[in-house]
């Protein structure tokens, strides 16, 4: 059951939707009780609702969203890469991993969608850390930005290795 383009689109928007309602909520209640760090760890549990929500809609959607997808699909999957070291070799290895033991291709992209969604989720944990502010609210502001569709759904390796390099350059606490 893959998720076509235009039920992909409604349910992108409709997440979007739901993570401007929390955030406006979260916001109305900071003003009204007053309790910040309360607050910061109420964002640390709602951050999940759009996570998990954006990590099964990235990961179930149709091969031919994003330009990447169906190329991964083509070169990948149904040709199978080789696994050379001192190339790249991490996507061909999960691959032939995931074929092994007789997954589809769309266990793939969950799989990617979700190392995606972590690890962006580890780095803006560890800004809100740094800056002593809640996660949730970063989460939106990112999930705002007219490139995080790109990131997750366009672009795989790019994608995943840009969250890693800002992961990586947030400095530890």
């Amino acid at each position: 059951m893959l998720v076509d383009i235009s039920t992909f689109k409604l349910l992108y928007s409709s997440i979007y939707f739901f993570t401007v309602s929390l955030v406006l909520i979260s916001i109305l209640s900071i003003e009204i009780k007053k309790d910040l760090l309360r607050q910061q760890k109420i964002g640390n549990i709602l951050v999940f609702l759009p996570l998990l929500f954006l990590v099964l809609l990235v990961g179930l959607r149709d091969y031919n969203i994003g330009s990447d997808t169906y190329s991964y699909y083509e070169v990948y999957w149904v040709n199978g890469v080789p696994i050379i070291l001192g190339q790249e070799f991490i996507f061909p290895f999960i691959i032939l991993l995931l074929k092994y033991f007789g997954l589809s291709y769309s266990s793939f992209l969950i799989l990617i969608s979700f190392l995606f969604y972590f690890i962006l989720y580890r780095a803006l944990f560890k800004i809100s850390q740094y800056f002593y502010s809640n996660v949730f609210f970063i989460f939106f502001v990112f999930f705002s930005f007219f490139f995080s569709l790109s990131l997750s759904a366009n672009v795989i390796r790019q994608g995943l290795s840009l969250v890693l390099i800002l992961f990586i350059v947030i400095p530890l606490y």
